[in-house]
């Protein structure tokens, strides 16, 4: 694996479920003229990303054709076991010299880069292993973490979560309000597709 990942930080995107209650590969999804991993891409580049790794799983045959160029693909060929198991086999493929990785869900393509900017400024000033943001109370996704998060994530269990991961913290958790509903709404079904992306007008292929 090249070692491309040398700046601000690495964009590492969890594409692994089976989308059972979608019927389709969430990461193909179309918001806008993007699927759903090329808005994520695009977004963690904007903001500073250095490099993007995907984490395949159920449909990796299908996902590999249509990843954009600029990104690594990495099969998770156990993910079965869970989210946790794809975001660990992904932190394999980081290189050491990465010290931050932002960990973006596949299903949580309305975040908006202003809230990306707003964990990266918190980290630059209190360099929390896990920077996660906040909004209205919830706590959401994408969520940085620092090498340290990266390298104990790493010794625990692939059937574990990250909410044990973030034990392993206690107060040492940057938690960043943010005015941005989309870091807590995950695409999960085709109603929330319906809801949040057919429904705004934001996100409709004009004719």
């Amino acid at each position: 694996m090249q070692a491309f990942f040398s700046t601000m930080f690495t964009l590492l995107i969890l594409a692994a479920g089976e989308s059972s209650r979608m019927g389709s590969p969430k990461a193909l999804l179309q918001i806008g003229s993007e699927t759903f991993v090329e808005c994520i891409t695009r977004k963690g580049r904007e903001s500073g990303a250095s490099g993007a790794l995907v984490v395949t799983g159920a449909s990796h045959r299908e996902l590999i054709t249509r990843m954009p160029a600029s990104v690594v693909v990495v099969h998770n060929t156990n993910y079965q076991n869970g989210q946790f198991s794809s975001l660990q086999e992904g932190i394999r493929y980081l290189p050491q010299s990465c010290s931050l990785a932002l960990v973006w869900p596949v299903d949580l393509p309305l975040v908006e880069t202003e809230s990306i900017t707003a964990l990266l400024d918190n980290y630059q000033k209190n360099s929390n292993p896990l920077t996660i943001p906040v909004y209205g109370g919830r706590k959401g996704h994408p969520v940085l973490y620092n090498r340290e998060a990266l390298d104990i994530a790493l010794t625990l269990a692939a059937s574990q979560t990250a909410r044990e991961l973030r034990e392993c913290f206690l107060n040492r958790i940057g938690f960043v309000n943010v005015e941005d509903c989309g870091v807590t709404i995950d695409i999960d079904t085709l109603e929330d597709y319906r809801r949040y992306i057919i429904s705004d007008l934001r996100f409709q292929i004009s004719d």
